[in-house]
């Protein structure tokens, strides 16, 4: 469709910025440029600017843009997004693997949350995977997504099934092991384990096989920025692990057409901020598996 210059306000390009924006959406592999005319009116001088934009299928119903942080530099990230270090959310965090890390090897994650007085909720999350690699008919769950993570420059596909679950339940299981791990995933949530999971990687134990590697403590923030025009709300997280490393993270979740746009923001607003970003960008999953299978 056509797209004169006063509407493109819609994309965040303003007319003078077409050009310098149209090449990140490019670069992004997010846009295909068709077309791009310049028009007169009359003896006017005013240049009315139209641009044809084709934008393929999405894979992802959903962009996480992520950048590890400073952890020392948590009070003053807080206060820069107006959010007070003692209103956080939290939880214990626990993922469930083999002694190798089998599952996550293969690009398949279980994590389980639990939050005090609040119940929690369980993930089996598969890396690879995109809206064109699974049945549409996955799509009616309303606990199914696929999402596309950008943490730093590392891009990383997945989908995933989310349950809330009892906190009685997920406390019998993943603290006193009185109950058996597979009781706290649903039946959805097994049988897309079994199809994406060990149907294609056979190696891989079942959910009853499977060891507790946790708790992690997990602290959430909540603050709002606005970055191109765009109002977007701000995960803070901070993990600690048992033997005290810590890991902060901070995130939002956009769609295609805006993330390597907003990404550059984010980076933009950190850096007038003077925020330091971690030198290692290494996703915080790996680095607690890792240090959960030297513990063992």
């Amino acid at each position: 469709s056509l797209y004169p210059s006063h509407s493109l306000e819609s994309f965040y390009c303003s007319v003078k910025r077409i050009q310098s924006q149209t090449k990140k959406l490019l670069a992004g592999g997010l846009l295909s440029i068709t077309g791009v005319f310049l028009l007169w009116q009359g003896k006017s001088d005013q240049t009315l600017t139209y641009i044809q934009i084709r934008k393929p299928a999405s894979e992802f119903s959903s962009v996480e843009i992520k950048r590890a942080l400073d952890p020392a530099h948590l009070p003053y990230v807080l206060s820069r997004l107006g959010a007070q270090e003692e209103k956080s959310r939290d939880r214990k965090i626990f993922f469930l693997d083999d002694a190798s890390l089998s599952l996550y090897h293969a690009g398949v994650i279980l994590r389980a949350r639990l939050e005090k007085n609040s119940g929690g909720d369980t993930t089996v999350k598969i890396r690879g995977l995109n809206s064109d690699t699974v049945p549409s008919q996955l799509f009616e769950q309303d606990d199914f997504k696929c999402e596309l993570d950008l943490t730093g420059d590392k891009q990383v596909g997945s989908c995933s099934i989310t349950k809330d679950q009892h906190e009685d339940e997920l406390k019998d299981a993943l603290i006193k092991h009185k109950d058996s791990v597979k009781k706290i995933f649903s039946q959805n949530q097994e049988d897309f384990y079994k199809e994406f999971g060990i149907k294609t990687n056979a190696d891989l134990p079942r959910l009853d096989k499977l060891n507790i590697l946790g708790p992690i403590a997990s602290q959430t923030w909540r603050g709002n920025l606005t970055l191109e025009s765009k109002g977007v709300e701000i995960s803070l997280e901070l993990w600690t692990l048992p033997n005290q490393k810590k890991f902060l993270e901070i995130s939002f979740k956009t769609t295609e057409p805006f993330s390597t746009i907003l990404s550059q923001a984010l980076d933009d607003w950190m850096r007038t901020e003077k925020i330091a970003v971690s030198t290692d960008q290494e996703l915080k999953t790996e680095s607690a598996l890792r240090y959960f299978k030297q513990a063992s």
